[in-house]
């Protein structure tokens, strides 16, 4: 039995149309998934079928969990996967934003929880993309998604050892970034530069991890020398067994008192911009904030 397993945490800029070359990366990315082989990988951003279909047959994994018809999530492992449940975040970019090119308007980001069945026992793993700020900043939106991600991992794994891995959109600097680490008890291994533009938005989350950059040179496709993705890099974690369980912090109740705080702020702001075109909008997602506080207060 191995005492250490390998994971990839790893946006792979799968949209067609929008990141150029995608489906010859995404190609090449299976083909250097196979020559690898991680233990578990997790991949954000593999929005076609057919870059699904390409991961499945040429990747070399043979456990392949997907919601990509949803949002985009992968998971791929060595180890039999004996539970699956995906989790929708509850609110989303404005309608409006999606003229700017925010396609976080129309895609439904939520969370892929599986449990693997390893050598050196079950482990759970919680893929997710969170909203990006693209077109305004959504620090709200995120606290919302972080504390969602926390009633997931309660729900799920009730105890058993977990990693959470994926784009969370946020830096280490940042409110979110605090807030996840207070209310799941997780560490952060840190990582040397940056996995997109002047900010490190890819972590995987957990005990116990060594983390580093990985698929961050360029690699030659279509007749060029390119990075493998829009981002920067992935992460590569090394987990050893045994596998630690998670307990939360003494901070944890301070944590959600302040999160509570930043989304009913949030959900003033939107019931005070009740214009005509989005204001039954603003409306819902105001909605959506107070329920999300309102199971954060019981």
């Amino acid at each position: 039995m191995s005492a250490s397993l390998r994971l990839l945490s790893y946006n792979a800029g799968g949209l067609p149309l929008v990141i150029p070359y995608a489906g010859r990366r995404v190609e090449r990315l299976a083909a250097e998934l196979a020559v690898q082989r991680y233990d578990i990988v997790a991949l954000q951003e593999i929005w076609a079928p057919f870059y699904l279909r390409r991961l499945q047959r040429d990747a070399g994994c043979p456990v392949v969990v997907h919601r990509a018809e949803i949002n985009g999530l992968v998971l791929l492992s060595r180890f039999e996967a004996v539970r699956i449940k995906f989790y929708r975040y509850s609110v989303r970019a404005r309608p409006q934003d999606l003229l700017r090119g925010d396609l976080d308007a129309i895609s439904r980001k939520g969370i892929l929880a599986v449990r693997l069945k390893t050598p050196a026992g079950e482990l759970d793993v919680f893929n997710t993309h969170m909203i990006a700020s693209l077109s305004q900043s959504h620090t709200a939106h995120r606290v919302s998604q972080v504390l969602e991600l926390d009633e997931a991992v309660r729900d799920f794994s009730s105890g058993n050892p977990f990693l959470l891995m994926g784009d969370f959109n946020f830096s280490p600097e940042d409110i979110e970034h605090e807030l996840l680490l207070s209310l799941l008890g997780v560490e952060d291994p840190g990582l040397k530069g940056f996995t997109v533009c002047d900010r490190r938005v890819d972590y995987i989350f957990g005990r116990g991890i060594r983390t580093r950059r990985v698929f961050d040179q360029p690699f030659p496709i279509a007749g060029k020398r390119i990075l493998l993705s829009d981002h920067l890099s992935g992460v590569e974690g090394i987990l050893s067994a045994p596998f630690t369980a998670v307990v939360p912090g003494p901070g944890r109740r301070r944590s959600l008192d302040r999160a509570a705080a930043i989304l009913m702020s949030a959900a003033g702001k939107l019931r005070e911009d009740a214009g005509w075109i989005f204001g039954r909008w603003n409306r819902d997602q105001a909605g959506r904030f107070e329920r999300v506080r309102a199971r954060v207060e019981s």
